[in-house]
């Protein structure tokens, strides 16, 4: 979407990001889920690209890395030692300190922090949603990108915190099971699915 807007996959993503506009526009919704059936399918690149492409729009975007077993965003925006959400959690900082800005205008992104030997249990604390509380009040759209729900059950536990979740799936000889199986664990979680 920033380095080659005049691409297919940025034409792509510039559709997704108008389903979430007409969406955001009848719901009220802000908070959106990325998730995928396995690793490999592309969530951390949608995320990335979606929330680009909302901030080019001229929304004010926040990025958030909530993989806290492998934060891909966090790497890939060179925020490894940086502080972010499990600082967060812990109490060592407030939100304005664990948010990072990107070099684009309107996208904020907040990396994963140091990797919590419990990442299930972080994702359940009370601070969590004290923190989605205040992403929204300061935010027009919050995208969040999870871990692959056939591997951990983290990202069913996010779906308690966002509007409407986004599955990402790699079109593979064996993607039909991995993707059914997936919405089965999805709709078991209560995830409004878009």
């Amino acid at each position: 979407v920033v380095h080659r807007p005049e691409s297919a996959a940025a034409e792509s993503m510039r559709c997704i990001r108008t389903a979430i506009f007409f969406d955001a526009g009848k719901s009220g919704d802000k908070v959106y889920q990325v998730t995928s059936p396995l690793p490999g399918d592309g969530k951390s690149t949608i995320a990335a690209n979606l929330a680009s492409s909302i901030a080019i729009a001229g929304k004010k975007v926040l990025l958030i890395d909530l993989d806290l077993r492998s934060p891909r965003l966090t790497s890939r925006f060179n925020l490894d030692k940086a502080e972010g959400m499990t600082n967060l959690l812990n109490g060592d900082c407030d939100p304005r300190s664990a948010i990072h800005s990107t070099p684009l205008e309107n996208l904020d992104i907040l990396p994963c922090g140091a990797i919590p030997s419990n990442p299930a249990e972080a994702l359940t604390l009370p601070e969590m949603s004290e923190a989605f509380a205040w992403f929204r009040d300061n935010y027009d759209f919050i995208i969040v990108d999870t871990p692959p729900l056939l591997l951990v059950t983290d990202p069913a536990i996010v779906t308690n915190y966002v509007d409407k979740t986004l599955m990402v799936m790699r079109i593979v000889r064996a993607c039909k099971p991995n993707s059914i199986e997936a919405m089965g664990i999805l709709r078991n979680a209560g995830a409004n699915v878009m």
